[in-house]
């Protein structure tokens, strides 16, 4: 009982201890989905040259798998691929840490947002019964393009929530894990706390512990390249199944 106890305890510390704020369902909505092409290519951290992002159009990277599939895909997979056909297929390489994310762009009153969702990665325990308990949730980031090489992403800080909770200047669903918080609304929900937080008088509304300023490295064409190879098998990422 002891060790079933600090198993849970381990599981519960490892889903919801962080620095961002988690929603169980999207923050984005199919009529605020907004793509930016001008977002593809391969982009490095300015602070820290090792941190690479990788993107692509999931689309994209879709059909370019069909092509190399031998078998066609199944009808949950086909209904799957046309609900992110609009989202990005983010490959985050920091040495030689690797984590793929689907990522939903999503503008709310003229205000470019990303929607993260962790897909895979080569850090994550190899112990299927850890793995059964985990659970994908969503994250909220702020995306400003400053010019057509250069990005800005700043994800929601999980101490403005709790202010914002603690002080009942936001009456949200949410679930609470000792001093952290689990988003448990709706997509129309969450898209109504956005518009009603961007309209206050919150002081450094999108002050975050977790941002990156990204330059371009790639073009989209040349970033792609590398994609196509991972898929065909002549790339590999170690720890990564891309099937």
């Amino acid at each position: 009982m002891k060790t079933y106890k600090s198993f849970i305890v381990l599981l519960l510390g490892l889903l919801f201890s962080s620095c961002i704020v988690k929603s169980l369902f999207p923050f984005y909505t199919e009529d605020t989905i907004s793509f930016e092409k001008a977002f593809l290519g391969t982009w490095k951290d300015i602070k820290d040259p090792n941190n690479t992002w990788i993107v692509a159009s999931v689309k994209e990277y879709n059909d370019e798998k069909q092509k190399h599939d031998s078998t066609p895909p199944a009808p949950e997979d086909i209904e799957r691929y046309n609900k992110e056909k609009d989202a990005y297929f983010i490959i985050n390489e920091e040495k030689d840490k690797v984590a793929i994310f689907s990522v939903m762009p999503f503008k709310i009153k003229g205000q470019l947002f990303l929607d993260f969702t962790p897909l895979t990665s080569n850090c994550n325990c190899n112990i299927d019964l850890f793995n059964y308990h985990q659970v994908t949730t969503h994250s909220l980031v702020k995306f400003d393009m400053t010019d057509i090489d250069s990005v800005s992403v700043k994800w929601f800080s999980s101490e403005k929530l709790q202010h914002l909770i603690e002080t009942h200047d936001l009456n949200i669903k949410h679930e609470k894990f000792d001093s952290e918080y689990l988003l448990t609304a709706s997509p129309e929900e969450l898209q109504k706390f956005i518009k009603n937080y961007m309209d206050s008088d919150e002081e450094d509304k999108w002050k975050t512990d977790v941002k990156y300023d990204l330059v371009r490295t790639e073009n989209h064409e040349k970033s792609f390249e590398y994609i196509k190879k991972l898929i065909t098998g002549m790339e590999k990422i170690e720890g990564i199944d891309l099937d």
